[in-house]
């Protein structure tokens, strides 16, 4: 029978170090780094960077090892490919099977001033909206009993 899909331990591609489950915000849970501070987020878990923004601020990498093209991804054991977030920002390394994203600590700071702005006077939805319904119940699917 297969593991379910947040069971198992994660290996971080830049240090290889175990990574650790951390609430986002939102529902999302990503799985940081506490050796080199980078964060592996899942394609089903948001934007890369409104939840750089949420997360709670990362301690300074100890580790100077950045992750390289071609690592692999912690979910997939794929390689992971170098791209720059949205066309031209921030590198992150992105997994060319499941679509999850590794982003070092280097380029967290980055990516989190690219997340749009939350305006003060707007309160956050009720209900959730068609794909967060959809991202919901795909997250039931994987991961029964969460």
């Amino acid at each position: 029978m297969a593991e379910p899909y947040r069971e198992g331990s994660l290996r971080c591609p830049a240090c290889v170090g175990l990574l650790e489950p951390r609430d986002a915000g939102s529902g999302a849970l990503v799985d940081v780094c506490p050796g080199c501070a980078g964060v592996w987020i899942d394609w089903f878990d948001g934007d890369p960077s409104t939840l750089a923004r949420e997360l709670a601020p990362l301690g300074p990498a100890r580790d100077p090892s950045e992750g390289e093209s071609g690592a692999p991804c912690p979910r997939c054991t794929q390689r992971l490919l170098e791209e720059p977030y949205a066309g031209n920002g921030p590198r992150v390394l992105r997994c060319v099977d499941c679509a999850g994203a590794f982003v070092p600590r280097s380029s967290y700071d980055d990516l989190a001033e690219l997340a749009p702005p939350v305006a003060e006077d707007e309160a956050p939805p009720t209900e959730p909206n068609g794909l967060g319904r959809l991202v919901a119940a795909i997250r039931r699917w994987i991961a029964p009993g969460d």
